[in-house]
């Protein structure tokens, strides 16, 4: 079984949410061309280059939207395994955490980073956690996925 379903199973919560927004994620991203073709509509003209231009090459962002995705859904159980009091391990989301994080285009890392320093210290210290800078560090990565994975 996958962290996630480890993770939904121990803590009684369903993780159907995170894979639909996944498929949805993916579908989206794929799916563009397709729903233009099959609707005998030109697409769209896309943004001009100079709007995205600190946006990483796009084969880049492609092989990272959909492993951040999953990721941001099963960090939205990362305060509950730190507030667990030792119930449950928070290392393994940590560990795919770092793995994400070693894949990041440059663009992501620093927003990566920031989170990262909030993950280590709340496993370090959990009683130290706080909910809102965990909150602010996982919104600059949302942020960063809602401007180049959509």
């Amino acid at each position: 079984m996958n962290l996630a379903g480890q993770i939904s199973r121990r803590m009684g919560m369903s993780l159907l949410g995170a894979g639909v927004l996944v498929l949805t994620l993916t579908a989206c991203t794929q799916g563009e061309g397709r729903s233009a073709a099959s609707s005998g509509t030109a697409p769209a003209p896309s943004a001009s280059p100079s709007t995205r231009s600190t946006a990483p090459a796009s084969g880049v962002v492609q092989s990272i939207c959909t492993p951040l995705a999953a990721q941001l859904e099963v960090l939205n159980f990362f305060p509950s395994l730190v507030a667990s009091g030792g119930a449950y391990d928070p290392q393994p989301v940590d560990a795919d955490f770092h793995k994400l994080q070693s894949a990041a285009p440059d663009g992501l890392k620093p927003s990566l980073e920031g989170l990262d320093g909030v993950m280590e210290a709340a496993i370090k210290k959990p009683s130290g956690f706080s909910d809102s800078a965990f909150a602010d560090a996982k919104i600059k990565v949302e942020n960063w996925s809602l401007k180049n994975c959509s």
